[in-house]
C-alpha cells in the first residue's frame, strides 16, 4: 500500500518514523509543506518538498521539488494521504 504523508510542521516526527520503520511493507512518501519546509532532515528516501512554499519563503532545498499541479498527481497516485 502507498502512503503519502503530507507534513505541514516542524512538530511532528511521527511519519518520518514510520517511513523508515515500514519502508519495507509499505512504499512511504513524505511531502514537505507549508513550515514543513523548514524541516532540517534526516530524511527518508521518498522525500519531496513544495516548490511553491519554498518560493513563498525565500529558501532552497537539496529535496526533489513538485509544483501544485504535481502534488495534486501525488495525491491521486498514493492509496491513502495523511495529513499531519
Amino acid at each position: 500500500m502507498k502512503t503519502l504523508h503530507v507534513v505541514r510542521t516542524l512538530k511532528e516526527r511521527i511519519p518520518f518514523d514510520l517511513a523508515i520503520q515500514f519502508k519495507e511493507y509499505h512504499r512511504n512518501a513524505i511531502l514537505l509543506i507549508q513550515e514543513g519546509v523548514y524541516y532540517k532532515g534526516p530524511f527518508p528516501q521518498d522525500c519531496f518538498i513544495s516548490a511553491t512554499d519554498l518560493t513563498a519563503r525565500g529558501i532552497a532545498s537539496s529535496l526533489p521539488t513538485l509544483t501544485d499541479d504535481e502534488i495534486c498527481k501525488m495525491i491521486v497516485e498514493y492509496d491513502r494521504t495523511i495529513i499531519w
